[in-house]
């Protein structure tokens, strides 16, 4: 086989995983593992091999996360439909010309109107794909952010436990003086070992990860020797799948970063297309560097959940033990491990809408760098079939670039119901629908939401919500006050939803901030499906300085910021659901007398009734900011009132919602 027919072989690879990453995405892994392999190196091949890497870290990174963590679009289903029906249109008219150019039958005459209307019609397919890009490129950015500020947490927490660790560690040695066995000591000692590794391997800081894998071996040896031992409750096989998943996300992270960067360098800053030189990524589509990517060996999230529930069993009985420094390890671990798992899942987030955006840009590449091509064979066609068949592949690549958008927009349109309904839409994304049934499926998502809403009696209950974190668990009382007043003057607070021990789990929502607490459900409890319009916080004890007030109105500033990290959760059914959307941002701006009262109405309001934008979850991470903190007295300062408006489902009998 020539190299060209070798090259034609891998593009038909090629654009067979396409079609399988949609229905088969184990097939269509193996496929674009075989394709990059092949063309790891070549740089006559680097367009495919970032193709074939762009669809294979999608589908690595979504078997991390999990089929019930999604992306959640932040405009209404509606609106999605519209755009949707756009692309359908633009589609249908394409193939239809496409359809005729490739019928044998048809006379060079009519191919040629065929193929003119087609190269007519790029301008508008263009216009299309470019939108795409650039929604692609938006969200890659937001999960950058996300991740950003997901690592920060992480690196914190790293040093807050290691000080736990120094205290636990010095439990430890007092305590084993008394016992027969040291096998208990040892898995003692190897979860202390075990949490920082997995630590520096999830940032990915390479100094520290460098005696990782040392420190989880150790612990992978220490659980297996201590399987039938009493009172041990750490498995090996959890730990070999969160290191082997942390490295794997990690690893098509760096790969994912490295190729948007490269793509945006040099496509976006070169007019003539044809002349761009791009770099392999690789022969590695999943991370775990071995020759045949298997969808079944891929590590998913679900063993964050074995580590935590393993790992608190082990500090629980510690803490029965009385060993020294147990129970604030054991809080501190409890922190870390849910913000490695959303440190984790950020990151493979962050892979899966990188390498869509690249997917989405090389195809726009491909088209604008073939537009010249298909336009000098037109020129010179009488019906030679070597010309015909050249022409017939490039338009089939625009035709699939063209199905490929109308997938995306109904996988947005799918996601938005489920983030709607917390439910799956029986629509099945398949790229080889006609468009008649494509349009089909588009009236049915609406209907389907009809027909959700026929299940209940009535809509859903508005509620306003009040709570003080006086009311709150644990140290929240005193630590809210204390982040206020500290140099950051903002404070995290987390709410995740209450939910049996039965549950499924497709995330925990963990903190974003250095000032972050552990999470809470009340106020939003006895329901599912909470959506809130917004929240307010007013300072409570905090008074503005006497030069902050208006000798006019005798009245007082207090700007707050609050915002979330994009991360949320929501509840039906005992199962809980994770969504990642661009980050919420609003300023809250109120004025006091001196006696501290509440002036209304509000300068600007944080609570906001939008008709086009989906309303986010009540379980995220809530950070509360003091703008102004300067012009205030925050010395008396004794908490926050939190206010929410919104609406949920309730229970049967109502709730505390």
């Amino acid at each position: 086989m020539s190299d060209i027919e070798f090259g034609n072989c891998l593009i038909t690879q090629l654009r067979i995983a396409s079609i399988l990453f949609w229905i088969q995405p184990s097939l269509a892994l193996a496929l674009t593992s075989h394709v990059a392999r092949a063309t790891d190196s070549s740089e006559t091949g680097a367009l495919l091999n970032l193709q074939a890497h762009a669809l294979g870290q999608q589908i690595t990174a979504s078997v991390l996360t999990g089929p019930n963590m999604n992306y959640a679009p932040v405009l209404t289903l509606s609106l999605y439909k519209q755009v949707l029906d756009g692309a359908i249109t633009t589609t249908s008219a394409f193939e239809t010309q496409y359809n005729r150019f490739a019928d044998k039958a048809t006379a060079v005459a009519d191919q040629k109107i065929a193929w003119k209307a087609m190269l007519d019609q790029t301008v508008d397919a263009v216009a299309l794909q470019q939108t795409l890009v650039s929604n692609a490129l938006a969200r890659w950015n937001s999960a950058t952010e996300i991740l950003n500020s997901a690592e920060a947490t992480l690196r914190t927490h790293q040093i807050v436990l290691q000080e736990r660790q120094s205290e636990f560690n010095v439990g430890i040695e007092i305590w084993k003086i008394d016992q027969i066995i040291q096998t208990i000591v040892n898995v003692l000692q190897a979860v202390v070992g075990f949490a920082m590794a997995i630590g520096e391997i999830a940032i990915g800081d390479p100094a520290g990860a460098a005696a990782a894998p040392a420190a989880a071996a150790s612990a992978v040896k220490v659980a297996t020797e201590a399987a039938n031992v009493a009172n041990s409750f750490l498995k090996p096989e959890t730990i070999k799948a969160i290191k082997g998943g942390a490295e794997a996300v990690l690893k098509l992270y760096e790969s994912t970063s490295t190729a948007v960067n490269d793509i945006q360098s040099k496509i976006d800053d070169v007019t003539d297309a044809s002349k761009v030189i791009l770099k392999p990524a690789g022969g590695d589509v999943s991370g775990d560097d071995q020759s045949n990517a298997d969808l079944a060996a891929i590590f998913s999230l679900a063993a964050w959940d074995d580590w935590m529930l393993q790992s608190d069993a082990q500090m629980v009985y510690a803490v029965e033990q009385s060993i020294g420094g147990a129970g604030a390890y054991q809080l501190e671990l409890r922190r870390h491990a849910i913000d490695g798992k959303l440190l984790v899942q950020a990151r493979a987030q962050a892979v899966k809408l990188g390498q869509e955006y690249i997917q989405l840009r090389l195809q726009l590449h491909a088209t604008q760098a073939n537009k010249s091509r298909l336009q000098q064979l037109y020129d010179t066609y009488q019906g030679e079939q070597e010309a015909a068949l050249e022409a017939q592949g490039y338009f089939y690549d625009q035709v699939f670039m063209l199905r490929n958008s109308i997938m995306i927009y109904m996988r947005d349109a799918v996601w938005a119901y489920k983030y709607y309904t917390l439910s799956d839409s029986s629509i099945v994304l398949d790229p080889l629908k006609t468009t008649l049934q494509y349009q089909q499926d588009s009236q049915m998502i609406l209907q389907q939401v009809t027909l959700c809403k026929e299940n209940y009696s009535s809509d859903f209950t508005p509620f306003s919500l009040t709570i003080q974190t006086l009311e709150l668990p644990l140290d929240y009382p005193t630590s809210v006050v204390t982040a206020l007043q500290s140099d950051s003057h903002s404070v995290t607070i987390t709410f995740s939803p209450s939910i049996t021990s039965t549950s499924t789990f497709s995330s925990i929502t963990p903190a974003i901030s250095s000032s972050s607490l552990p999470p809470v459900a009340r106020p939003f409890t006895g329901g599912s499906r909470f959506r809130v319009f917004g929240m307010r916080a007013f300072l409570l004890g905090a008074k503005p300085l006497p030069t902050s007030f208006s000798p006019v109105t005798s009245k007082a500033p207090i700007l707050l910021t609050i915002s979330t990290s994009g991360i949320y959760n929501d509840v039906q059914d005992n199962v809980v659901y994770g969504y990642t959307m661009k980050p919420l941002e609003r300023t809250f701006k109120y004025m006091v007398t001196k006696d501290g009262t509440v002036q209304l109405p509000y300068t600007f309001d944080s609570i906001i009734h939008s008709a086009d934008y989906v309303d986010p979850t009540a379980f995220a991470q809530w950070t509360v900011k003091i703008e102004n903190a300067n012009s205030l007295d925050l010395s008396g300062l004794t908490g926050l009132e939190l206010y929410w408006e919104g609406n949920a489902r309730l229970n049967h009998g109502g709730g505390n919602a």
